[in-house]
This record gives structure tokens, C-alpha cells and sequence, in this order.
């Protein structure tokens, strides 16, 4: 009798723990820093070296995905201040803004405040399965390109790079045939879509980097991931590709953890993420580049 009361007291006591913890993960951001070359590899640092720093990388992307306004729980000043060490030249955002449109007002402010701290460089996103044409023209209303099938080119430091937005899956079909037949080098191609399943149709050979979220990591995580098995049913998390660095196919990628919560505001072992990349391309290194060498296109 007293084995059994200790036994159920230990797994209450641990039933417990994760349960506060999981009320405590949504509101602890955790910040990855990301060299990746595209087309070939993909190294998480546990932090950003003063070597780093000082350096001159081809391109310096901050990533974020799955915002969710309505179950955001993170310090928004911190998040702003990550954002600003980071100085980036180009902001990724994966879609997923919130699925209350009285909210929208407290996005845009949000997005507004992350323009200023970063210089106004191009903050470019996609849609989610939650986004709707309201929410869509909010953004672009906002100066936010929403990339929709189609692309945004950009020049730094004397490399072209092209950022090619897909369309949601359960909005659309996204379709990047168009936007693969310019002259910009793959390896230099940009692939920002919310789900990373959107890549299975994807024309193998045209790009060399993807972005993607949607899959929150898991949210909250459970053995033998039972959480992917149960309640979703996409392919990519079913082959164990559902965050950090992934390669698929001839693409190098990062699929982002996202910031907010869906459904509940809790998460386990899935702490939300902003993601720094200090991406480069072998053709980059070697000085090939196309002939679009002009100022942004975009």
C-alpha cells in the first residue's frame, strides 16, 4: 500500500512539473543562430561569436513563423530587442498572424515596432492556413509584402538573391513554376513557404534554400512523436522532419518552431523561436552570380 502512494505521488509530482512548465515555455523565447550554406549544410551555434559578429556574410535572415496573436505569450520588448542585435538584411515571416481579427491593429503595431528597431529592411511573408484576405491586405497595407506564388529579388553585398513565396496548401495550390525560369542562380533562390509539405510539389533542381513553420515542433511534445501521429497528417513530420535543419531532396532548410500557440497556450519541450541565419551559396563564394545585379527588384 505505502509503494503504491509513493508511486502515485511521484507521478502526480511529475504530471505537475510538466504541467507548470508547459504554462511557463510559451513565455521563454529562444533564440537559434543558423550558418547555413545553400544547397549543402546546416549548423545550429548555441550563440553568435564576436568573429560572427564582425564578419560579412552574404546574407543575414531573421526567421519567425506562426506569430498567433491570440496565443502569444512572449515579452514582445525581448523579442524586439533579439531582433535589433541581430541586424538583418532581409525578414522572413512564415504566416499564421491570428484567427481574431480584433487583433489585428496590436499585429501591425508589433510588425511596425520590428521595421523600425531593423532598419526598414524588406519584411516579406506568406500566408498560413489561419490567414484570411483581411489579414493578407492588413499586411501588405502595412508595407509587408505578402509573396503569394510569386517572388521578391533582393541585392546584398553584390549577390542577387531571390525569395520565392508559395501559397498555402489548404488556401490554394502553391505554384512556383513562373517564378523558377528567371536568370537567378538556384542556389541563390529563396524557397518561404508556411508548410513545409508545400515542397513535395516543389520543381527539384530550382532552388537551393527553404523556409517553413506550421508545425510548431510539436507544440507539445510527446514520445515517439504521437503528437504528429494523432493529430496531424502531413508527410515531412511522418519522416521526422518537422524542425530546426532539415535537407530535402537538393535544398538545404530550417523549419522554425514558431512564436505563438494554436488551439491552447501551453507547449512542452517546444520552446517558441526566432531564428538567425547566416546564409551563403557555393556560386556566391565563388563570385557567379546572374546578370540581375541592379538594386532591388522587389
Amino acid at each position: 500500500m505505502n509503494g503504491t502512494l509513493i508511486t502515485l505521488t511521484v507521478l502526480g509530482v511529475v504530471l505537475l512539473g510538466c504541467l507548470l512548465r508547459a504554462f511557463w515555455e510559451p513565455t521563454q523565447l529562444a533564440v537559434t543562430h543558423v550558418i547555413m550554406e545553400a544547397g549543402e549544410n546546416c549548423t545550429i551555434k548555441s550563440c553568435q561569436t564576436d568573429e560572427e559578429k564582425t564578419a560579412h556574410p552574404f546574407l543575414h535572415v531573421l526567421f519567425f513563423s506562426d506569430l498567433h496573436m491570440d496565443h502569444l505569450k512572449l515579452n514582445q520588448d525581448h523579442l524586439l530587442a533579439e531582433a535589433e542585435r541581430w541586424t538583418p538584411d532581409l525578414i522572413l515571416f512564415g504566416g499564421d498572424v491570428t484567427d481574431d481579427p480584433a487583433l489585428l491593429p496590436a499585429v501591425l503595431t508589433l510588425f511596425n515596432r520590428l521595421r523600425e528597431k531593423t532598419g526598414h529592411v524588406p519584411l516579406l511573408a506568406v500566408p498560413g492556413n489561419h490567414d484570411d484576405e483581411e489579414t493578407l491586405h492588413a499586411l501588405e497595407t502595412a508595407g509587408i509584402r505578402v509573396l503569394c506564388n510569386s517572388s521578391h529579388t533582393l541585392q546584398c553585398r553584390g549577390t542577387t538573391w531571390q525569395i520565392i513565396g508559395l501559397e498555402n496548401n489548404q488556401r490554394g495550390r502553391p505554384d512556383a513554376d513562373r517564378e523558377t525560369t528567371g536568370s537567378v542562380a538556384p542556389r541563390q533562390r529563396l524557397v518561404l513557404t508556411h508548410n513545409a509539405d508545400d515542397l513535395l510539389t516543389f520543381p527539384p533542381g530550382q532552388a537551393g534554400t527553404f523556409f517553413a513553420g506550421h508545425f510548431h515542433g510539436g507544440q507539445i511534445w510527446l514520445p515517439f512523436r504521437l503528437e504528429f501521429r494523432l493529430l496531424r497528417r502531413e508527410k515531412l513530420p511522418s519522416l521526422g522532419h518537422y524542425k530546426g535543419c532539415v535537407r530535402w531532396g537538393d535544398m538545404t532548410g530550417y523549419i522554425n518552431r514558431g512564436l505563438g500557440c494554436v488551439l491552447i497556450p501551453l507547449r512542452f519541450l517546444s520552446k517558441p523561436e526566432l531564428t538567425l541565419i547566416k546564409l551563403t551559396s557555393r556560386d556566391a563564394a565563388t563570385g557567379s552570380n546572374n546578370e540581375n545585379g541592379g538594386p532591388d527588384l522587389g
